[in-house]
């Protein structure tokens, strides 16, 4: 008789208790110590029916993280214990004991109202799945009728620049006298400058002035 609490709940449960169920019970009851020494007993105690028995190869240690190797180590455990009910080389295992009822999973729970649980979480991770899939295929049409489409592109035309040119020709005209006024154009716009009121010298009205 060996005391092994994980390989005693398995040993009693196969073929009575469906795998997951067995499995699901272990991975919640158990921590990654208990199973691992569980796994490497159950590697030592079939090590003298290998020269009869094909068993899978199984490493001694699962490198991952804490969740996903105590999920492997149980697969493990699971996976030789199936092979040796389908070789029916069980008998062959020694007895395996507990050492009370409290260190061993209940498995009403999971039978139960729990088993109904987890039917239902598998259905909804399901439709889960099939929503996942039609939401990439209608976002992957989307983006293909938006590279599609034209974008219109719109011009802008700048508004004509206003320029103001401001200047008084001052090239005298050759047809006229000495005093003749500047020429201004039409567009230009006429600059005005500040004159000497007082009237220029030898003019008439400088002379009235004067007397």
């Amino acid at each position: 008789m060996i005391l092994n609490n994980p390989l005693c709940f398995v040993r009693n449960k196969f073929n009575k208790t469906p795998l997951r169920l067995v499995k699901n019970a272990l991975v919640d009851f158990y921590t990654i110590v208990d199973i691992s020494a569980a796994k490497l007993q159950l590697l030592d105690d079939i090590e003298p029916l290998k020269n009869s028995v094909k068993f899978p190869h199984v490493p001694q240690r699962r490198d991952a993280d804490m969740g996903n190797r105590l999920v492997r180590e149980v697969d493990d455990i699971l996976a030789l214990f199936t092979c040796l009910d389908e070789h029916k080389s069980m008998e062959h295992l020694p007895m395996y004991v507990a050492d009370g009822p409290d260190n061993m999973p209940v498995t009403r729970l999971y039978e139960g109202d729990l088993g109904a649980m987890m039917t239902l979480i598998e259905k909804i991770n399901e439709k889960m799945e099939g929503f996942g899939s039609n939401l990439a295929a209608v976002t992957r049409d989307l983006n293909e009728i938006r590279a599609k489409q034209t974008v219109p592109v719109l011009s802008v035309v700048p508004e004509p620049t206003l320029r103001q040119t401001v200047g008084v020709s001052r090239a005298p005209d050759t047809n006229s006298g000495l005093g003749a006024r500047p020429k201004v154009s039409s567009h230009d716009s006429v600059t005005m400058t500040s004159r000497d009121p007082r009237p220029a010298r030898g003019s008439l009205l400088w002379n009235r002035c004067k007397e």
